[in-house]
């Protein structure tokens, strides 16, 4: 699910960011569903979620996930 703010400056989960302004990501998670980061598009200034294309950006995501797993050897823990 992606997780966008249109205007981080409002959010205090954004407060140690001030060069930022928009944030729009998607979780990137190991194949057993570990979260490890996200994929994510910033802008230094506010912007409409409308701004971003969040099917794309789910794929994109997904793509670093599939890369991610072919990597890892069969049988070695992620």
């Amino acid at each position: 699910m992606p997780f966008v703010v249109p205007d981080v400056w409002h959010d205090d989960r954004f407060v140690t960011h001030p060069a930022v302004r928009f944030y729009a990501g998607h979780p990137v998670e190991t194949p057993d569903g570990i979260r490890i980061g996200a994929l994510c598009v910033t802008d230094p200034h506010p912007r409409g979620a409308d701004s971003v294309d969040l099917v794309l950006l789910r794929e994109l995501a997904l793509s670093v996930q599939r890369e991610l797993a072919a990597t890892v050897a069969p049988g070695v823990a992620a």
